[in-house]
């Protein structure tokens, strides 16, 4: 398998979940992450333990407490007298400067008053691709990027935008970005090579404290009458723990690990349509369990 389609396979669900969520375009971020990590083969992991970060624009930190400690290559501003003082004098200028504990593991090259240093540091550890994404973009939904966040879904135009933000400082950026994205383009998923997956029949749904039949129905999106004439229940006030309903959907039930993208491309539709017909979008839509109306036709 090429490089570019394990790099599809393994982030195109991710990208185009973030783009029916939050409108930016998915060939951007996924040529973005390209150009960041060398096609994924730049993944920082914790350097004692091997813990792999997901952390796909090597954001420093923590992310909900969670850090891998990684060596890394920086430059600092600092005087000469501070350098000539010793190793001791720059390690406490370092951690002075970042307001934290950076621990100093050499000191390089000093030139134009800025020192290379090696130095360990923590960077964000991310459950998965996804949340590492949705991280991000929280950056570029900054004041400073407004100019380029009214553009969001053009991928050319956005990229032309976010250069002229500041984002990146390569005068060839926004023609590496779209070389890039034309190249993962000719990988995407085709029609043919999407599964088939059918709408079911119907789901068993287990009675847990609290439930009531007619919240259960609800939550199902599915009329109470239907859930009683299914089971044949007798007495919709009476349920108890433990007891289980068939239920019919009125739409598509969301499985353990599915994605919008995997089921809008099952069911032949475009995600765009999917989130239409349920009135939101996001992650909120893929809970396993849950129930998604399908658009009319």
């Amino acid at each position: 398998m090429s490089t570019v389609k394990e790099f599809v396979q393994k982030l195109y669900n991710s990208a185009k979940n973030v783009e029916a969520k939050e409108g930016f375009n998915a060939l951007f971020i996924l040529a973005q992450v390209a150009l960041e990590t060398g096609w994924l083969r730049y993944v920082s992991s914790d350097y004692r333990t091997g813990e792999y970060s997901y952390n796909l624009f090597n954001i420093k930190g923590k992310y909900n407490g969670e850090s891998v400690r990684v060596p890394t290559t920086e430059y600092y501003a600092m005087s000469k007298e501070v350098v000539d003082a010793g190793f001791e004098s720059v390690s406490e200028h370092i951690n002075k400067k970042e307001g934290r504990k950076v621990e100093l593991i050499s000191i390089g090259e000093y030139s134009g008053g800025r020192l290379k240093v090696r130095i360990l540091d923590d960077f964000r550890k991310y459950p998965d691709y996804e949340s590492s994404i949705n991280d991000w973009i929280k950056l570029l939904k900054t004041k400073r990027y407004e100019p380029a966040y009214a553009v969001r879904g053009d991928l050319e135009q956005f990229a032309q935008k976010i250069y002229e933000c500041g984002y990146a400082t390569d005068p060839q950026y926004v023609s590496k970005i779209l070389s890039v994205a034309s190249n993962i383009k000719a990988h995407l998923p085709k029609e043919d090579e999407r599964p088939n997956v059918p709408v079911q029949e119907y789901l068993t749904y287990t009675v847990v404290p609290g439930d009531t039949l007619s919240g259960i129905a609800k939550r199902h999106g599915v009329p109470l009458s239907a859930i009683i004439e299914l089971n044949q229940i007798q007495n919709p006030d009476l349920i108890y723990p433990g007891q289980t309903f068939k239920i019919k959907p009125l739409g598509y039930v969301v499985k353990e690990g599915e994605s919008l993208t995997s089921i809008a491309s099952a069911l032949k539709i475009s995600i765009e349509r999917l989130v239409r017909a349920n009135e939101t979008g996001g992650a909120s839509l893929v809970a396993p369990g849950t129930v998604l109306r399908l658009p009319e036709d």
